[in-house]
């Protein structure tokens, strides 16, 4: 599915009632055959709800962690149960929240990269937040990052449909 799915106001209205990550997943149990828009739109929703819950203000940490929570979510949809992201989380913890961002963007692509793309939800990838800090990371960081992406994201900033084999690689 495309990142960039407007919904209607309407649908937009319910997205926004949901208050608690409780009442997020049941929605998007409810929702997820029907209208995988709507569940994507949730699963976005729940991100930013749990960010606001831990009272993350500063941007860079408020980024990092997204992705975290949007791993997990993907980590969701792969095995239906909610599992930690353990290895992301490690990294973050042995070294620091933008260390553990490097550690795992200078990492070759992985499944876990073209699940995100395929749940709507790669500009929450690590690379994604490299890119829009990159004052905040090393050279080679930001340049890894790009190179990751620029298979991913075609000329006009669309998303676009990558050949899957090349994770494997």
């Amino acid at each position: 599915m495309a990142q960039s799915t407007a919904l209607s106001f309407e649908d937009a209205n319910r997205i926004t009632r949901l208050k608690t990550r409780v009442e997020c997943i049941q929605f998007v149990k409810n929702v997820e055959v029907t209208r995988p828009d709507l569940a994507t739109a949730a699963r976005r929703h729940c991100i930013e709800a749990l960010l606001n819950e831990q009272g993350l203000t500063d941007a860079l940490l408020r980024d990092i962690w997204g992705g975290v929570c949007a791993y997990e979510e993907v980590l969701y949809l792969k095995h239906k149960k909610y599992l930690k992201a353990g290895n992301t989380r490690a990294a973050i913890r042995h070294n620091g929240a933008i260390g553990g961002v490097e550690v795992m963007v200078l990492k070759p692509r992985t499944e876990g990269f073209a699940r995100m793309q395929s749940a709507g939800l790669l500009d929450r990838t690590f690379e994604f937040v490299v890119l829009r800090h990159a004052e905040d990371f090393r050279p080679l960081v930001v340049a890894t990052a790009r190179r990751k992406l620029k298979l991913w994201v075609d000329e006009e900033g669309g998303f676009a449909t990558p050949d899957l084999r090349c994770i494997h690689q």
